[in-house]
Parts: structure tokens; sequence; C-alpha cells
């Protein structure tokens, strides 16, 4: 199973997930949610895995096809892998592009139709969260 975009009706799973639009990959237990952001300002995403929080500043832009669909690119600026989940980094960013790619229209599958594609790239900043340390988020 992969990341996809689902509109929850069970109020148990909007608590679980904080929304009724969500990107989930069931079989792996991984969602991504996302707040903020626009302009110039990065949006404040997070992928949930293995009971863990991965923390992630992103810019988001979008350009219009000649067809009028929208073509979006992500930029992962910033990364906080929890440490005992620093062995697995080469999967995690798989699943943040996957999620991402996923997600089109900020989880609603109605939207879905007018994405042509998605695009990720991760800076050279990934960082690791540190226990003890305050959250840079």
């Amino acid at each position: 199973m992969a990341f996809a975009n689902e509109y929850l009706t069970d109020e148990e799973e909007r608590k679980k997930y904080g929304s009724a639009h969500v990107t989930i990959d069931r079989e792996r237990d991984a969602w991504l949610t996302r707040s903020g952001g626009g302009g110039e300002r990065p949006d404040f995403v997070e992928l949930h895995w293995q009971g863990e929080e991965i923390k992630m500043h992103a810019y988001e832009s979008q350009t219009k096809t000649s067809d009028n669909r929208l073509i979006i690119t992500w930029q992962v600026a910033k990364m906080s892998i929890p440490e005992k989940l620093e062995v697995h980094r080469p999967e995690i960013l798989q699943m943040v592009r996957e999620a991402l790619m996923a997600q089109k229209c900020g989880g609603f599958i109605e939207h879905d139709h007018l994405v042509k594609e998605v695009n990720v790239a991760f800076s050279n900043h990934v960082v690791n969260y540190k226990p003890g340390e305050p959250t840079w988020m």
C-alpha cells in the first residue's frame, strides 16, 4: 500500500489523525499533517511514524500549466528526525517524498485532479533532534 488521501468519517480516526482529510499509508501506520505557511513562510509538516513525529519546514510553490492544472514543487528546508529513528533516515526521506507527492492539494481528494505533477526536493540542512533540546518548530 502507498500514501493516499482519505476523507475520514469515523470520529475516532479524526481524533487520531487530527483532521477529516488525511494523507495516510495504513500499511506502515504513517500519516502526514501540515499547517501554516504561505508566501515566504514555510509550512510546518509532520510525518507521524512509529509513534514519533518527524518535523519539517517546507516551502510549496505552484505553477499552472497550459491546461490549467498545477505543478507543485516542495522544498524541504529543515527536518528534525528523532534520534531513535535516525537509522531509518533513507526510508524516512522516501516516505516524506511519497506523502508530499500523494497529498497534492492539501489532502483534499476532490482537488486531486487539479494537479498534474508534484516534485519534492530536500535541502542540505536536514538536522537532527537531540533529546532535551527545545524544539525549533
